[in-house]
C-alpha cells in the first residue's frame, strides 16, 4: 500500500451521520463535494458518543472528548466518568482536595459557594455532582451554602432547566436555612471562552456585588425571561432573595468557592476574574481574588488553584509520535475551536511539541450568535491551510472546522444548512491541493449535533446527538486502501500514522481501520 509523506486531518465539528430527512442539515444541504468524496473513496463511520470515547453509556460525545480522543488514539477515560465512579464506590468524600477545602471553609467563615452549568448533559457539568457536592458540605457542618446556577440550553433543549432547577431544590428540600439558590445566569456570560470580557463582566457582576434583576426564586426568574423570548442559554443576570434579607449570597473573598464544571475551555475566564491576583480585562473595582477557590478539574497550567480530580499524562499521542519522528506538524482552527486542535487534541498539553506549528483565525465577534454568520471564518481558515500545503513541509496538518457545530447550538435549521454548504466549498478546493500534492487526506468529525436539528416533537435542537460521525479518506492511491470497518475516534491517529508510514506506539491501542 502506498505509504504518504504528508497527511492532512479535517474535523469537521458537528457533522454527524443520520438516515433522517427532517431537520438533518447535513443531508439537505447543497453539499455534492463532500458528498461525492464519501461515494468515491474509502468510507466509514466511527462511533463518538459513551463508552467508546470514554464517557458513561449513553452520554453523547463533545468537542473536547471528541479531540482528545482523536489525538490519543486511545479510549481516554474522561473526568466525567472519574467522578460518577468515585461518587458510586464512595471515594470522592476521601478526596484530599475536597477535605482540605471544606476544612478551611470550617475554620473561616462556614461560608461555601458551589457555581456552574445545572445540567444533565455531562458536557461541562452534571447535575448530580453538584447534588452530592451540596450534601457534603452540609453533612460537613459548613454554616452556609449558596449555590450558583449557570443555565444550558445550548448542550440541552432552550428550555430545560426548569427540571433540572427542579431536582436541585428538592434536593435542597427544607434545608433552606443553610443551602440556597443565590444567583442564576445563561452560560452565554458565565461560560464565555471568546474572550467577550462584557459578557463576563455580567456575571462577575451577578456573583460580587448581587448586580442583576431581584426574584423571589429561581422559577420566576426563569419565566420571566421566557415571556421576554430569552432561553436559559441567554438569561439574564438574576439575583434570587435569601432568607427575607437575612442571607448575603454574593461571592466575597475570604468565602470558599468550587466551580463544579470539569471542562477547562469555558470555565476559564470567570475562573480568571475571581481567582487571579493580576487581572486587567475589565475593572473589579475593590474586589479582592478569592483566596480559597478549587474547581473540579485542572483548567489551566498557569493557575494555581487546587483541582479535585488529577489530570492523566499521556505518552505517545499523536503529535508527540509527529515530533519525535523529526516531522513537522501545523494545527489551524478559529478561535471557537483553537483548543481543541492544541491542547485538548494534545491531552491537555498546553505547550506545542517540537516543529508544531500554530495558526489562531479569529471568529467573528460582530455577531451574538452564529446563526447571523454561519460561514464564520472557514474561507479565512480555507485560505491560510491552503497557503501551508502550498508550502508542502508538514508531514501532519491538523485543521477544525467549527460551522456545523457552533451554528448547529444555535437551534436555527437554515443556518445551519449554509454552514454546511460553508465547509462544502471549503473542503472542494482545499483538498484538490492535497491530491496535488501526492498526499492524503482524512476526512471525519468529532460528533454530531448539525444532522439533527430538530427533536422527536419537532421543536430546535440545539445539543449535540449520539449518532456516527463519517471518516473518509481521499488520496490518489484509493484502489490501494483496503475497505475500511467501521470503528471510533480513537482508531483515527493509528490510521494516519499507517498512512505515513510510521511505527503506532503500543500506548495506542485504538486499531486502524482497515485491520
Amino acid at each position: 500500500m502506498k505509504k504518504y509523506k504528508s497527511a492532512a486531518l479535517i474535523i469537521l465539528d458537528g457533522f454527524g451521520l443520520s438516515d433522517k430527512i427532517k431537520g438533518n442539515a447535513v443531508k439537505n444541504a447543497k453539499a455534492d463535494f463532500i458528498n461525492g468524496i464519501f461515494k468515491e473513496y474509502p468510507f466509514t463511520s466511527l462511533k463518538a458518543h459513551g463508552k467508546d470515547v470514554g464517557l458513561p453509556n449513553g452520554t453523547m460525545g463533545n468537542s473536547e472528548v471528541g479531540h482528545s480522543n482523536i489525538g490519543a488514539g486511545r479510549i481516554l477515560m474522561q473526568d466525567l466518568t472519574k467522578i460518577n465512579d468515585a461518587i458510586e464506590n464512595d471515594t470522592l468524600k476521601n478526596n484530599p482536595v475536597l477535605l482540605n477545602f471544606v476544612n478551611s471553609i470550617k475554620q473561616g467563615n462556614g461560608r461555601v459557594h458551589l457555581m456552574g452549568l445545572v445540567s444533565e448533559s455531562g458536557v461541562h457539568a452534571e447535575l448530580s455532582h453538584l447534588i452530592y457536592l451540596i450534601n457534603f458540605f452540609y453533612e460537613n457542618n459548613a454554616k452556609e451554602i449558596y449555590i450558583h446556577c449557570f443555565l444550558d440550553g445550548r448542550d440541552s433543549p432552550p428550555k430545560s432547566s426548569g427540571t433540572f432547577l427542579k431536582k436541585l431544590t428538592d434536593a435542597i428540600g427544607n434545608r433552606k436555612d443553610k443551602i440556597s439558590i443565590a444567583t442564576a445566569i445563561g452560560r452565554f456570560y458565565a461560560m464565555d471562552r471568546d474572550t467577550r470580557w462584557d459578557r463576563v463582566q455580567l456575571a462577575f457582576n451577578m456573583l460580587t456585588k448581587a448586580e442583576g434583576k431581584i426574584y423571589d426564586d429561581v422559577f420566576e426568574a426563569i419565566n420571566d425571561n421566557y415571556s421576554h423570548d430569552i432561553t436559559d442559554e441567554f438569561i439574564t443576570p438574576s439575583i434570587i432573595k435569601q432568607n427575607n434579607g437575612n442571607r448575603d449570597g454574593r461571592i466575597h473573598p475570604e468565602d470558599g468557592v468550587l466551580f463544579i464544571n470539569y471542562r477547562a475551555d469555558r470555565a476559564k475566564e470567570i475562573t480568571k476574574a475571581l481567582s487571579l491576583e493580576t487581572f486587567n480585562f475589565f475593572d473589579r473595582n475593590s474586589f479582592k481574588p478569592v483566596k480559597n477557590f478549587i474547581t473540579m478539574a485542572k483548567y489551566d497550567d498557569s493557575f494555581k488553584n487546587k483541582y479535585i480530580v488529577e489530570p492523566q499524562n499521556y505518552k505517545n499521542i499523536l503529535g508527540e509520535v509527529i515530533s519525535d519522528s523529526g516531522l513537522k506538524q501545523f494545527r489551524i482552527a478559529e478561535t471557537e475551536k483553537y483548543a481543541h486542535v492544541t491542547y485538548f487534541f494534545n491531552c491537555g498539553r498546553e505547550e506545542p511539541f517540537k516543529n508544531e506549528d500554530r495558526l489562531l483565525i479569529p471568529s467573528p465577534r460582530e455577531y451574538r450568535t452564529y446563526d447571523l454568520i454561519p460561514e464564520m471564518s472557514a474561507f479565512k481558515i480555507k485560505d491560510a491551510l491552503i497557503e501551508k500545503l502550498k508550502l508542502n513541509e508538514y508531514s501532519l496538518s491538523v485543521c477544525n472546522f467549527a460551522n456545523c457545530d457552533m451554528v448547529g447550538h444555535t437551534g436555527n435549521y437554515d443556518a445551519a444548512v449554509k454552514a454546511v454548504e460553508t465547509v462544502n466549498s471549503a473542503l472542494s478546493e482545499i483538498i484538490p491541493v492535497i491530491l496535488k500534492n501526492d498526499g492524503v487526506c482524512i476526512v471525519t468529525a468529532d460528533h454530531g449535533n448539525a444532522e439533527t436539528m430538530i427533536d422527536d416533537n419537532g421543536a430546535p435542537m440545539t445539543n449535540h446527538t449520539l449518532n456516527p460521525v463519517p471518516l473518509c479518506i481521499v488520496s490518489n492511491y484509493k484502489n490501494e486502501i483496503p475497505p475500511l470497518k467501521p470503528g471510533r475516534l480513537s482508531d483515527i491517529a493509528p490510521t494516519i500514522l499507517s498512512l505515513l508510514d510510521i511505527n503506532i506506539p503500543a500506548e495506542m491501542t485504538g486499531r486502524v481501520l482497515w485491520e
